[in-house]
């Protein structure tokens, strides 16, 4: 499961002070618009997002600690749940919870699910997300809250949906021995095919699959291969797990080849990092077949490495891009096309018997640990690189682009290797390694960047992604 915190959604959320009389604290009022809804659960999210590998936003619920007292109906006995959610049934429609004042303010984010069974957490039909909710630090006020229609969100099918609100409940299948179930919510939020989501996540177990994120010793768990992704299995490396390289064989017009491709350690949740096997990641990843008989150092000086000694061979697959300088190391001064130039790589994506289109072209930067795609690179000597233009990177069909230099390069800059992916219409990745270097020409050419046209070898495998 992944998850992000956004805006409020459709729901329209109304806040009052209450009257004298009324509970002190925060007082929620929901009411329902399915009349099949029996039962309405309550999850409560933290105030800011806690994030622990950054790579996207989240809500994360606080420690119980730190959960002010709950309490359910307008006059029932106050209770500190040590979970980070409270049912309650439905009586006309209408449910009542309440947050006790604990003597400080405190911004919650809370969903608000419906379900028509509540012992079956498959049966959701309605919910509502609450965003920033201020509990007072004394004091009463009155939240209403009206639940929308909500359909399911499936474990096995992806892709876009139509518009409206989905909302997908788990309970960990092995919670700890001294304590309740950890209980995990996510809700997509789909409009014109774009969708935003909103999570209240266990702080402990952020997939609430039963493998908590800190082992024993305080230390990230070795079991716990993604905290939000829930029960990873071994076959579901990507792009950001790249670690390795592998040969694997691809039918190909009805030969079977063996391809070049980005691969990683499989890990898989309860077992951990498998580091004696290196499986290709998805979508299939090809390099030129000669990058697989350099070793295993996958990262950019590793590449470059690799790329100098195979530049030598006829049988490396590769393209070369001259910039061109004046004296001072800038961008040739009277170029028609100052300081751009297109880089064409439709030779190798028109392939027979397949032939495909590239739906974006980037750089992946192998530094850091985990592979990532950017649109923009730079070069040691201080010149950074834009793809594309006006937020496109394929700029000429099937698989051309543009390069555009900002900066100084230096005159004696020797060959620097950057490798560029191509994302092609079937989904596969091809990766194809760039030479850049400088000339200091400014009389012959009239463009800024000049790029051959891929030098592909006869023997090369590469073409296996076109499949």
């Amino acid at each position: 499961m992944r998850a992000a915190l956004c805006a409020l959604g459709t729901i329209a959320v109304a806040i009052a002070l209450a009257a004298c009389s009324d509970p002190q604290g925060l007082t929620i009022e929901v009411t329902t618009t399915n009349k099949l809804t029996t039962s309405v659960e309550v999850f409560i999210g933290g105030a800011a997002c806690l994030d622990r590998s950054s790579r996207q936003p989240c809500v994360i619920t606080p420690n119980g600690s730190s959960i002010p007292q709950l309490a359910i109906g307008s006059g029932g006995s106050t209770s500190n749940p040590s979970t980070n959610s409270i049912m309650a049934p439905v009586h006309g429609r209408a449910a009542t919870f309440r947050i006790a004042p604990d003597g400080m303010a405190t911004t919650v984010q809370l969903i608000v699910v419906g379900y028509t069974d509540a012992n079956n957490l498959d049966s959701v039909d309605e919910v509502a997300v609450l965003a920033n909710v201020v509990v007072p630090a004394s004091g009463a006020q009155v939240i209403k809250a009206t639940l929308g229609a909500a359909g399911a969100i499936s474990t096995t099918e992806q892709g876009m949906r139509g518009d409206g609100d989905f909302v997908r409940v788990w309970t960990s299948p092995m919670p700890p021995a001294s304590a309740p179930a950890p209980r995990c919510v996510v809700v997509e939020h789909w409009q014109g095919g774009a969708a935003t989501h909103t999570s209240v996540l266990d702080p402990d177990d952020s997939d609430c699959d039963g493998l908590p994120y800190l082992g024993s010793n305080g230390q990230p768990n070795p079991a716990e291969c993604n905290d939000y992704w829930y029960l990873r299995p071994a076959n579901s490396l990507r792009l950001s797990d790249a670690s390795c390289l592998t040969s694997q064989p691809v039918n190909v017009a009805g030969t079977v080849v063996d391809a070049c491709e980005l691969g990683g350690h499989p890990c898989k949740d309860g077992t951990g990092v498998d580091p004696t096997t290196c499986a290709p990641v998805y979508p299939r990843s090809c390099l030129p077949a000669g990058v697989c008989t350099c070793g295993t150092d996958l990262t950019n000086t590793g590449l470059a490495n690799c790329a100098n000694t195979l530049i030598t061979s006829s049988a490396f697959t590769h393209v070369t891009c001259t910039v061109y300088i004046d004296s001072s190391g800038a961008a040739c001064p009277l170029m028609t096309s100052q300081a751009a130039g297109p880089v064409d790589f439709s030779k190798l994506v028109n392939g027979n018997p397949t032939a495909r289109t590239c739906d974006s072209i980037d750089v992946v930067d192998f530094n850091g640990g985990s592979p990532g795609l950017s649109e923009t690179f730079s070069l040691l000597s201080g010149a950074s690189f834009d793809i594309g233009t006006s937020g496109e990177t394929v700029t000429t069909q099937p698989c051309g682009t543009t390069l555009q230099w900002h900066g100084t390069l230096a005159t004696n800059l020797a060959p620097q290797w950057r490798v560029f992916a191509l994302t092609l219409s079937s989904g596969n990745r091809m990766f194809v390694p760039v030479a850049f270097e400088a000339s200091q020409d400014c009389t012959t050419t009239t463009v800024g960047i000049s790029c051959t046209t891929p030098n592909i070898a006869t023997s090369d495998t590469i073409g296996a992604c076109l499949q």
